[in-house]
Parts: C-alpha cells; sequence; structure tokens
C-alpha cells in the first residue's frame, strides 16, 4: 500500500523531532516555503526555517505522536500531543497545516499552538 506525500510529510517531521534531529526539519520544506509559526511569528525560506526549529525545540526537547490526521490533496492537518522536557503525559500540543508541492516539499506550513 502507498502513503501519500502529505502523510510521508507527517509522519517524517514527527520522527526527526523524535530523534532530536532538529536541523533536518528543514530538509522537509521548499527552498522558498513559509512557515507560520505560533505568535504570529513568519519565516520564509529552508534557512529561517530550520534555524526556528533548532532553537525553539532545542529548549523544550519535545516527544511527540499525531492524534489525528485529515489529507486532501497536497494538504493535510494534523494535531500533535507531546510531552515535554518534566513531564510524563502526553498532552495536546499543535495543530499543523501543510501543503505541499510536487517534489514532495512543503511549500506553506502553519503551526497553531495551545
Amino acid at each position: 500500500m502507498s502513503t501519500s506525500a502529505p502523510r510521508r510529510f507527517a509522519e517524517s517531521y514527527v520522527e526527526i523531532i523524535n530523534r532530536g534531529a532538529y536541523s533536518e526539519l528543514q530538509d522537509l520544506f521548499a527552498e522558498d516555503a513559509l512557515f507560520l509559526a505560533p505568535n504570529r511569528q513568519e519565516f520564509r525560506g529552508r534557512p529561517a526555517i530550520g534555524a526556528f526549529y533548532e532553537d525553539f525545540l532545542g529548549t523544550i526537547t519535545p516527544t511527540i505522536r499525531i492524534a489525528s490526521y485529515v489529507e486532501q490533496g497536497n494538504d493535510c492537518v494534523y494535531e500533535l500531543e507531546a510531552v515535554t522536557k518534566g513531564e510524563t503525559e502526553y498532552r495536546l500540543g499543535a495543530i499543523d497545516h501543510a501543503t505541499l508541492d510536487a517534489d514532495g516539499k512543503v511549500v506553506r506550513f502553519t503551526v497553531w499552538t495551545k
């Protein structure tokens, strides 16, 4: 059974974060990708997106899992549950919306946090 590009992205995103390899996240994005981050932050391009993830995730060191997932065409939306440093229970942490290009790279990514 074949997995769609949006699902492969979501699963790779989770796997990379759980390995703590935050610098690899930028490789999931197109060169000129737009990332609309929490707190109305906006980042454009792989280097800026990568820097955000390395700085932010390095401070909270989360373990995440997909709680729910839907997709249509080249778009996917999923809820993430997370356990962060010092916690023992998973809690809803974010809702992500990704739009992928024909090459399977994210061109637009929006993250809402609790």
